[in-house]
């Protein structure tokens, strides 16, 4: 019974030890100044496929602030819009529903889905830090 409730302790102990970092709320890991690494597009129309990737220039990037705004210098534009996290996998940038495709210390994916009928455009902006 000892090792049992040993094993069950040691599990649990195991299971929950998390890195400090996967324990953080989204808000918190976008927070940030991040480099736009590129932009993948890709257009599925008519059964076919094309993608594009693109580099918004140098210096580029997206910086997510605490007063729920995003401050950005994408192809030699500065802007500033609004934002919102609406879940663990989505963000609300500007108005438009923004996937988070993937985040890590150094890494941050967002994409969003435009359909035009049965066609899409799919835009995936890589970033890092």
């Amino acid at each position: 019974m000892k090792k049992v409730s040993f094993l069950l302790i040691a599990a649990v102990t195991f299971l929950t030890a998390c890195d400090k970092d996967d324990d953080r709320a989204v808000g918190e890991r976008i927070m940030g100044k991040w480099d736009v690494a590129n932009y993948t597009q890709t257009v599925f129309s008519g059964g076919s496929t094309a993608t594009n990737t693109v580099s918004p220039g140098p210096g580029s990037y997206i910086d997510f602030r605490n007063d729920g705004k995003y401050y950005s210098y994408l192809f030699g534009n500065y802007d500033t819009a609004s934002y919102s996290v609406l879940s663990n996998n989505y963000l609300l940038m500007d108005g438009d529903s923004t996937a988070i495709r993937g985040i890590g210390d150094h890494n941050l994916s967002l994409g969003q889905r435009e359909y035009s009928g049965a066609n899409y455009t799919d835009i995936q902006a890589n970033l890092t830090r």
